[in-house]
Order: structure tokens, then sequence, then C-alpha cells
């Protein structure tokens, strides 16, 4: 399984973090400008083409969100798309057709502890 985070502020590297140590996820992609040694990291949107991850994690600037969240589904097919809180910055027109994706208020972690019946089955495959 892969999963690329877009973003590596201290949300997205949570999220890394509990992927790897929590889900022991081992194929995790950040997609930054910073220079990264605990995970593969790109800098290029046309990486995530050749990467091909079965997940993404939006967790980058809130402005940035609907345009990510626009280019996967341009891009991808049958992709699960997280994005983090908030979901966007000011009300856009959004219409989502081949992607499942969700939104969370609450951190990642906490997440897990109280909702979890179908997400950790779903970050293994289940």
């Amino acid at each position: 399984m892969k999963v690329v985070v877009l973003g590596y502020g201290s949300i997205g590297s949570r999220h890394a973090r509990i992927l790897k140590n929590n889900l022991k996820i081992k194929d995790i992609f950040i997609f930054s400008k910073q220079k990264i040694k605990k995970y593969k990291s790109f800098n290029s949107l046309a990486e995530i083409k050749k990467i091909n991850p079965n997940y993404v994690i939006i967790a980058n600037n809130t402005r940035s969100h609907f345009f990510y969240l626009k280019y996967l589904e341009n891009n991808f097919k049958n992709i699960v798309i997280l994005v983090e809180k908030p979901l966007f910055h000011r009300r856009l027109p959004l219409r989502i057709k081949t992607n499942p994706f969700s939104f969370f208020s609450i951190v990642f972690k906490q997440f897990f502890s109280f909702q979890s019946f179908n997400t950790i089955n779903l970050f293994k495959g289940g």
C-alpha cells in the first residue's frame, strides 16, 4: 500500500508518524519543499502519478486544499483522499465523482481513538 502525504508541517508529520508507527505502513511518500530524511519525499506533482498511491492525505496549507483535491480528482481514479481540517478557507464548489474522500475536525490520532470502526481496516487494505 502506498500513501502520499501532501505537506509536512506539524499535522502532515503526525500523519506520517502514525501511518508508520501505528499502522506499519512502509510506503509513505511526502510531498514537500522540505528535505525529509525519515520518508521518501518529492516536490513535484508529476511524481504523484509515478507513485500511483492508494491513499492521499492533504495536510498542507488550507488555501491549497481545493487545488490539490481537484488535481487528485482529475488525475486519479479509485484512490482514497483524506483532507485535514478545515476543508477550505472559504465556500467553494466541489463535486467529487471518482474518488472517496473524507475530512476530519480532530487530529488523526484522536480519530482512531474515537472512530476506529472502518478506518484502521481501510488503511490496512480491508
